[in-house]
């Protein structure tokens, strides 16, 4: 590939990710009785990544957890359920549990990810 395809490429990638669907958030940290804290950065696209402060009291450790969506994978639901390459993503990956095991584990957690769809 020359450095033009590559660039090119790179930018369609990005372009795509900047674009993309955004998936509903299902699940909640409350669900698992974590109390958290609902978060947002600021970003030069316009569309601040989103996320959840779940504070572990008495601990300075955290685990960063950078999602496309912070709940879990939407597996189960279209689009997302097409993509790849076999349509037999029918299952739904829920992380809320996984960071109620790294908050009991003395963790504070920022998960985060791409903003909810208006």
């Amino acid at each position: 590939m020359t450095r033009e395809e590559t660039e090119k490429t790179l930018q369609a990638l990005a372009e795509g990710v900047r674009t993309w669907r955004r998936a509903p958030i299902l699940h909640c940290p409350h669900e698992e009785g974590l109390e958290y804290e609902d978060v947002f950065f600021p970003s030069e696209e316009g569309i601040p990544p989103e996320g959840w402060f779940i504070p572990r009291s008495g601990s300075d450790e955290m685990i960063i957890a950078r999602w496309f969506n912070r709940a879990g994978l939407r597996s189960h639901l279209e689009p997302w359920k097409s993509l790849g390459r076999s349509a037999d993503n029918d299952f739904e990956v829920n992380f809320v549990p996984d960071y109620k095991i790294l908050h009991d584990a003395g963790y504070n957690v920022l998960a985060y990810g791409c903003p909810q769809p208006q």
